[in-house]
């Protein structure tokens, strides 16, 4: 957000990739569920829902960036992205999910982005999409198993589980309660979600929402673990469906301008593509993107520090590599921490580079 470095790497099993793009003023892009390889990187929901995915200034960095992480074979990772004509779009507005609950700057930037769009000629439809509350609790129940299981050393520690914090510690204790009955039933649900929402959204080249439906809360208002819980929950709201359908979904900025100089709150503009539909979703950011820039939306909040111009990122992919199952463990985040090196020395050579594998 300051223009520090250009691009930066989360990791998302409910929205933690696109909340802080959302929150922070720039582009967080999620990939499909499986296509960017995960290995090296602590687990959550390694099994259905954990991705790696790219925050950046823009559509086309995300989409370099990704396209090294997914290693996309015959794919240059700097050729350009082939966006559609705005006005050869067919958006879809979930309801009522799109306009649940939505702080003022939040419908507001979420309305005049829909009117921009339509001004430039896309076609945006609000349409019934009906998710069931017990879609998202099937959500819990697999994020609380997977985590307990792939954490289970660490809850196994009396003083680590002592040093979690509430929540977390609350979800692992949930997950480490959850039976085999109810995880089976509730990767069901999964797929009568997944079925669900393919169904509906049949003929629409994307989904369109807010990111998040609360623009960030402050320190203060987190103080407590209640509160804590209450705004994971509430931020989370229209991101972790997403990562139930195992779909890519791309977070553009689209606040409005701030009058006479006054202190912006950031907005999220999310689309959700289809499942391995990874290179359309972007390509059809990069066309929104050019939408909302055009009608000043979605402004940078802060300009770059003194003497740190942003620079044009040139990513180069990393040599082929085998993932077969006698690889080291971490290779391939190995191998992505060293492209990244070079793409970050590449952007800013006098820059200290560090990569930190977690």
């Amino acid at each position: 957000a300051r223009g520090q470095v250009p691009v930066a790497l989360g990791s998302d099993t409910g929205g933690s990739v696109r909340i802080p793009a959302a929150f922070c003023g720039v582009t967080g892009f999620k990939p499909s569920f499986g296509l960017v390889p995960t290995s090296g990187c602590w687990p959550l929901a390694p099994r259905s829902l954990d991705t790696i995915g790219p925050l950046a200034h823009c559509v086309d960095d995300c989409a370099e960036v990704f396209r090294v992480l997914a290693g996309c074979p015959g794919l240059d990772p700097t050729a350009p992205l082939s966006p559609p004509r705005a006005d050869a779009l067919r958006l879809l507005a979930p309801l009522p999910l799109a306009w649940d609950a939505l702080d003022a700057p939040v419908a507001a930037a979420f309305s005049a982005s829909i009117a921009a769009l339509r001004a430039a000629g896309a076609v945006v439809v609000e349409a019934n999409v009906p998710l069931q509350a017990s879609h998202l609790e099937a959500l819990r129940v697999i994020i609380s198993d997977e985590a307990a299981t792939a954490n289970a050393d660490l809850l196994s520690d009396a003083t680590m589980r002592a040093g979690l914090d509430g929540p977390t510690r609350g979800r692992l204790e949930f997950g480490e309660g959850v039976s085999a009955a109810q995880y089976s039933s509730a990767k069901m649900e999964q797929q009568e979600a997944v079925a669900l929402v393919d169904m509906h959204t049949r003929g629409y080249d994307a989904m369109l929402m807010p990111t998040c439906p609360i623009v960030p809360p402050t320190v203060h208002d987190l103080q407590s673990d209640e509160a804590l819980n209450r705004a994971l929950v509430e931020v989370c709201r229209f991101t972790r469906f997403v990562n139930l359908l195992g779909r890519c979904a791309i977070s553009l900025p689209c606040h409005l301008a701030a009058p006479n100089g006054a202190e912006q709150l950031p907005v999220g503009l999310m689309l959700v593509g289809d499942v391995g539909k990874d290179e359309q979703c972007l390509g059809i950011a990069k066309a929104v993107e050019t939408v909302l820039r055009s009608e000043g939306l979605g402004e940078p909040l802060r300009k770059s520090p003194a003497g740190a111009p942003r620079t044009r990122m040139e990513v180069a992919a990393p040599p082929a590599r085998k993932r077969a199952a006698a690889a080291a463990p971490g290779e391939d985040v190995e191998a992505l921490a060293g492209c990244c090196r070079k793409a970050l020395r590449t952007a800013a050579p006098t820059a200290d580079v560090r990569v930190q594998l977690m």
